[in-house]
C-alpha cells in the first residue's frame, strides 16, 4: 500500500527541503513534499486530499481501478493519477514544482488559484533557492508564460485573475 511517508519526503520550515529530481508539493503551511517517483504530484495530491480523489472517482468510474494506492511501488498508475492532477490540481491550495518541464530546461512552477499564505511562498524560496540553487532573476515556467523568479514571487501572493 502506498502512504504519504512511502510516496514522498516530507520537511517543514525551517528546514531545505529534500533534492528529489522528480519534483515537490508545496502546502500552505510550508510544508514541502519531495516526490520520490516521477510523475508522481497526482499521487502525492491523492495522499493529502483523499476525499477530492473520490469525489473525482464519482465523476470518473471508469478510472476507478487504475486510481488506487492499494499496491505495490511499481503497480501504481502514475498516468492515471497525473489525469486526477490536472483536473483537481486546480481547485487546491497547492503549489507544485517539476524540476523541469519536457520543452524547456527551467524548472517549472504551477501555482494555486488562490493567493499563497506567506508560509507557502517562504517554503516556495527556500527550495528555488537553497535546494535547487536559483537566483531571483533565474527563470521559471509557469501555467502562462516563463517568468523571472522574482517576479513569479510577487504573482504567488496574488489570486489567479490578480496575476
Amino acid at each position: 500500500m502506498i502512504t504519504l511517508d512511502r510516496a514522498t519526503l516530507l520537511s517543514k520550515p525551517p528546514a531545505k527541503p529534500n533534492y528529489t529530481p522528480h519534483g515537490y508539493l508545496i502546502q500552505p503551511d510550508g510544508s514541502t513534499y519531495a516526490l520520490c517517483a516521477k510523475w508522481w504530484h497526482g499521487v502525492g495530491l491523492a495522499l493529502l486530499y483523499p476525499d477530492t480523489l473520490k469525489s473525482y472517482i464519482g465523476k470518473h468510474e471508469d478510472e476507478a481501478e487504475s486510481l488506487t494506492l492499494d499496491c505495490g511501488f511499481d503497480d501504481v498508475d502514475a498516468f492515471a493519477f497525473q489525469r486526477y492532477e490536472f483536473a483537481a490540481a486546480p481547485t487546491l491550495p497547492v503549489i507544485r514544482i517539476a524540476n523541469t518541464r519536457v520543452m524547456s530546461d527551467h524548472v517549472c512552477v504551477d501555482l494555486p488559484r488562490m493567493a499563497c499564505p506567506s508560509e507557502q511562498t517562504g517554503a516556495l524560496m527556500l527550495l528555488l533557492y537553497g535546494t535547487l540553487g536559483l537566483s531571483a532573476h533565474d527563470m521559471v515556467e509557469t501555467d502562462l508564460r516563463e517568468t523571472p523568479i522574482k517576479d513569479l514571487l510577487v504573482a504567488a501572493t496574488r489570486n489567479s485573475e490578480d496575476r
